[in-house]
């Protein structure tokens, strides 16, 4: 059964969500998406919580735990763009966007702010994840995976963009590139707070 299922989910690489996947793998109620092989067709904006447990309406505040640094607080980065990106570091999509939150981050010091969320690691294989991708950003810790089952993230990765003023501009399930990126932080930075 567990072969049959691991061949099939095999056959469908593309942003397919594969929760049951990976529970059978790993007895862990979590999945990951990976990046749609097809780069030709046109990336959906999408627009509002996809599903993330999350007001639409007001500015939220969120705080965690950042690895070797003080407590993360949303509030804090009114007026800019706040990137928050879940991830693990087993997770191979996660790994292949993490170059392009480095370089997103490193463009966008001065008016973005981004912030990965480990799910249930050690400090020191985070750490590891760190210096592997040469990470300029925190990196915050949900040890337990509560804080990512509070917000009904249970794919890796998972992004959510806040817009200036702190509601959520969007969420995004799955790994996403360069591209993507930019275009949601240009529609979160622009908008006005009239939806």
């Amino acid at each position: 059964m567990l072969r049959e299922r691991l061949s099939l989910a095999a056959k469908h690489i593309c942003t397919v969500y594969r929760q049951e996947f990976l529970q059978a793998l790993a007895g862990v109620s979590v999945a990951y998406a990976l990046p749609d092989d097809r780069e030709n067709e046109p990336k959906v904006h999408v627009h509002g919580a996809n599903g993330i447990k999350l007001p639409l309406d007001r500015p939220v505040n969120l705080k965690i735990r950042v690895l070797d640094g003080p407590e993360f607080h949303l509030e804090a980065h009114r007026g800019m763009v706040v990137v928050l990106n879940f991830f693990a570091t087993w997770c191979p999509p996660c790994r292949h966007e993490a170059p392009d939150f480095v370089a997103f981050a490193e463009k966008h010091a001065d008016n973005a702010v981004v912030v990965s969320v480990d799910f249930r690691e050690e400090d020191d294989k985070v750490r590891d994840w760190r210096k592997k991708f040469a990470v300029p950003f925190r990196l915050a810790m949900d040890e337990k995976g509560g804080y990512a089952d509070s917000l009904n993230i249970h794919v890796f990765p998972t992004t959510l963009f806040f817009r200036p003023d702190g509601r959520l501009s969007c969420a995004i399930r799955g790994a996403i590139d360069a591209e993507r990126l930019a275009a949601e932080f240009a529609i979160a930075k622009t908008m006005d707070g009239t939806t």
